[in-house]
């Protein structure tokens, strides 16, 4: 839940390890019975791990999960010192901690994962608004959001599909077609725009009937990278109408 509440999530077991470190680390410093629990050399590889892996993490290296490694170390230490007490304290003590985790995993401005998680709810439930708000809260959190990225990409230009087909078939050829071009600046290798541009420039020339030749955007497919909570899920999208936002999941 710490990774969760401050980045994304994690393989691995450190957190539990940095949990025990941070219990033992609390009681031999308060108790008789763990006086002995760690020795110098133990604390200081644990402390200088913390601190490189949190430089090496910053400078690109290498990603590692320091909120889980912090968490951890907290929740031992918190568990150590409430183990002084009643099992109330101790109970309280420990939902408080969950609570705090919760609230900024949902609310805090470092996650992305309950927002990836909204966003891919919205955007399966049609709700196009919605998801591309929240796309956008994603990426203003995290730049480099590839699930955010791709999927607010497909979003954008299905709508300015629509938008540019509207166009096309009621015969403004100049607003469709800067659709169209603003389509390929998006997705420049988008075969259905590029089709439906040359059809234009023809219509334009010879006046007739858009309506007979405009391709409507059936069955594109575009594969999309998600990574929400840890699960690598493709999305297809497929446009059977001229709403092109009906999804399809396929979890590997």
């Amino acid at each position: 839940m710490a990774q969760l509440s401050f980045s994304t999530t994690g393989i691995g077991l450190s957190g539990i390890v940095y949990a025990l470190f941070g219990y033992l680390f609390v009681k031999s410093k308060t108790s008789e019975t763990y006086k002995d629990a760690l020795d110098k050399r133990t604390t200081n590889l644990f402390l200088v791990w913390l601190v490189l892996c949190v430089i090496l993490t910053r400078t690109g290296a290498w990603t590692v999960g320091n909120a889980a490694h912090i968490g951890g170390m907290l929740w031992g230490m918190l568990l150590a010192y409430a183990s002084r007490y009643n099992r109330l304290v101790q109970l309280a003590s420990g939902l408080i901690y969950l609570a705090t985790l919760t609230a900024l995993m949902i609310y805090g401005p470092f996650s992305t994962a309950y927002l990836s998680y909204k966003a891919y709810e919205s955007h399966a439930a049609q709700k196009v608004e919605e998801a591309i708000s929240i796309y956008k809260k994603i990426l203003d959190r995290d730049p480099d959001s590839e699930f955010a990225k791709a999927n607010l990409k497909q979003l954008e230009i299905s709508q300015l599909q629509k938008e540019a087909l509207d166009m096309h078939l009621q015969r403004k050829y100049r607003e469709a077609e800067a659709l169209y071009n603003k389509i390929l600046s998006i997705d420049k290798d988008n075969e259905w725009t590029k089709e439906n541009l040359k059809l234009l420039l023809i219509d334009e020339k010879e006046n007739e009937n858009p309506e007979n030749k405009v391709i409507c955007p059936v069955n594109p497919q575009h594969r999309l990278l998600t990574n929400i909570f840890g699960k690598e899920t493709d999305i297809s999208l497929r446009n059977t109408t001229l709403s092109p936002h009906a999804f399809y999941r396929s979890i590997n």
